[in-house]
């Protein structure tokens, strides 16, 4: 099973890209898995933390709905994001890469699973996580599994490779209109699911991060 990390952000909005990247900043300062200095093109954390205040500053500028401001906005983002794929794609091949030293760098993690039996589910696909309309909710989208019968939700807070620390959430009978409540705010939180059938669970998805407001 091979671990690879996920950094495709666009499902989050100025607040949870904002928080998201500075958990991964924070993550790679110092981290013993990944010491620094990094090969270019990956970029230091002194480069990220500029780019991540310069994206800060853009967002903080565009209250006024200054249209010249909001391009600045999203440039600064794009940039941002392109260091971040950098980054990603050196910690993947380092020679320490083994998903335990991923997990750390806080970035969603994306296992690649062994072909599914015909009697097995497969994963859903298209996880997605957005921010509940109420404090310590999150909403989850996803892509409609042919098949299932409903969908049971895990969540954890801890280190998602580890089966033993995820806990049930919900269980789902349709892949819509789909709230998870009471979740810790204020920190990461994993979000994982599979569909369900007279056969038994499936395979779950691979788990997906946000930052719980």
């Amino acid at each position: 099973m091979q671990t690879r990390l996920i950094v495709q952000f666009d499902q989050l909005n100025e607040a949870g890209f904002q928080a998201k990247a500075d958990v991964i900043i924070r993550a790679m300062i110092a981290n013993p898995h990944f010491p620094e200095p990094w090969p270019a093109p990956a970029p230091s954390t002194a480069t990220l933390t500029a780019a991540l205040e310069t994206y800060r500053d853009a967002v903080q500028a565009c209250g006024t709905r200054d249209t010249a401001k909001i391009g600045q906005r999203k440039v600064a983002r794009e940039v941002l994001t392109e260091m971040l794929r950098k980054l990603a794609q050196y910690l993947e091949f380092a020679d320490r890469a083994d998903a335990q030293a991923l997990a750390t760098t806080r970035f969603d993690l994306r296992r690649e699973n062994s072909r599914p039996g015909t009697d097995q589910l497969p994963a859903p696909d298209g996880l997605k996580l957005l921010h509940g309309q109420i404090s310590g909710s999150v909403d989850v989208r996803m892509r409609r599994l042919d098949g299932a019968g409903s969908y049971e939700m895990q969540v954890t807070q801890g280190d998602p490779m580890l089966d033993a620390n995820w806990k049930h959430a919900l269980t789902a009978i349709g892949s819509t209109g789909i709230t998870i409540t009471d979740l810790p705010v204020k920190q990461d939180t994993w979000v994982r699911v599979r569909g369900v059938n007279g056969k038994g669970g499936g395979r779950w998805s691979d788990p997906v991060s946000i930052f719980v407001l």
